[in-house]
C-alpha cells in the first residue's frame, strides 16, 4: 500500500469490510486490509480465509502484487501459460499468472531455477521485491502529477516551479498535495 501511495488512506480506515472473516486483525492493521481489499488486492476470497498472523506464502505475494498493479485481467489472461520453473508443478492453479506475469515482470523470479511458491519471503527477499515494485510504479509520471516547488497558493490558484518553468493551476478543495511524504492542506 505505501509503495502505490495508498497508505494514508489505510490510517485513516477503522473498519474492516462486511465481507471479511478471517483472522484477527490488529487494530493498527485494519486500514490495510480494509484498502487492500477495497483496491482489488484482496478479495472476496481473501476476505473469508485471510489470516494476517500467518507468513505470506510466495505466491500469494505474486497475486497482491499484480493485483496492486492493476493487472488482474492479465493475470486470468494468463493462467495457462507454462511456467520456466522446476517446480511449476507446485504453483497452484489459480496463481499460474499472477507467477508468470511477477516473473515476466522482474518483479520476483525465484532462484532462477525454482520459484518455491509455498515458501515465504526473506527480508532480503521482500526488499528487493519492495525495490523492484517501486520501480515499475514510480517509473511513469501521471498525465496529471506534477513534481516542484510550490511558489504560492492563494484561494484556488496555486503557482508550483518545475525546473526553470512555472505552471498555475485552478484547483478544488479535492486536490491532494504532498510536502515529501506528508499530506498537507
Amino acid at each position: 500500500l505505501r509503495i502505490m501511495d495508498w497508505e494514508d488512506e489505510a490510517l485513516i480506515t477503522t473498519k474492516l469490510p462486511k465481507q471479511y472473516k478471517g483472522g484477527k486483525v490488529n487494530n493498527w492493521a485494519i486500514g490495510y486490509v480494509a484498502i487492500a481489499y477495497e483496491k482489488g488486492i484482496l478479495d472476496d476470497v481473501d476476505m473469508m480465509y485471510f489470516n494476517p498472523n500467518e507468513p505470506a506464502k510466495r505466491h500469494e505475494v505474486a497475486k497482491y502484487v499484480i493485483r496492486a498493479l492493476g493487472k488482474e485481467d492479465e493475470a486470468q489472461d494468463n493462467m495457462d501459460k507454462k511456467l520456466r520453473f522446476v517446480d511449476a508443478a507446485a504453483v497452484p492453479q489459480g496463481s499460474v499468472g499472477y507467477v508468470y506475469l511477477v516473473d515476466e515482470l522482474g518483479i520476483m523470479k525465484g532462484d532462477g531455477k525454482a520459484f518455491n511458491p509455498m515458501g515465504t519471503l526473506t527480508r532480503a527477499e521482500m526488499a528487493v521485491l519492495f525495490s523492484n515494485l517501486d520501480e515499475k510504479v514510480d517509473g511513469e509520471k501521471d498525465e496529471n502529477e506534477y513534481t516542484g516547488t510550490v511558489n504560492s497558493i492563494r484561494d484556488d490558484k496555486i503557482e508550483i516551479k518545475m525546473g526553470n518553468s512555472v505552471k498555475r493551476f485552478k484547483v478544488s478543495d479535492d486536490v491532494i498535495v504532498y510536502d515529501g511524504r506528508d499530506r498537507i492542506d
